[in-house]
């Protein structure tokens, strides 16, 4: 994808490697007031907030899934670049349930600087992408 932006392609590499089971490669990529909004966090205690939040945000998934990955679908770029979204289909079992997941997710992830400031989930794409600005 040698069109893509940098943000765009940052976003990739970032999905690929928690696929890959390397969330540590996020870390030098967030804003140290990062501000990191699951499913999870929306519906109970607010945003996971800066690196410490992120782990946290870590250990919470650990918690509820035994794994998690994203079968990206597509990677967009809003026009100013400052804010992507990724559509994937989230593959999870949960750890007490043990329960097969397949289902519909989209990251927004809002840059600056070369930094992420902001990952919110959405469980709806097309809100997601009305969110960033990002025609359907």
């Amino acid at each position: 994808m040698a069109d893509e932006s940098r943000n765009v392609a940052l976003v990739r590499d970032l999905i690929d490697a928690w696929n890959a089971g390397d969330r540590e490669r996020w870390v030098p990529h967030l804003d140290p007031d990062v501000e990191i909004r699951t499913i999870r966090s929306q519906l109970e205690s607010g945003p996971y907030r800066g690196t410490e939040g992120f782990r946290k945000a870590l250990a919470d998934f650990d918690e509820d899934w035994e794994h998690v990955s994203f079968e990206v679908e597509g990677v967009r770029g809003s026009e100013s670049d400052d804010v992507v979204v990724a559509t994937t289909k989230m593959t999870s079992r949960g750890r007490a349930s043990g329960v097969e997941l397949e289902v519909p997710l989209a990251l927004l992830w809002e840059l600056r600087d070369g930094l992420i400031v902001r990952v919110q989930s959405f469980s709806d794409p097309a809100e997601a992408l009305r969110a960033a600005g990002i025609d359907a």
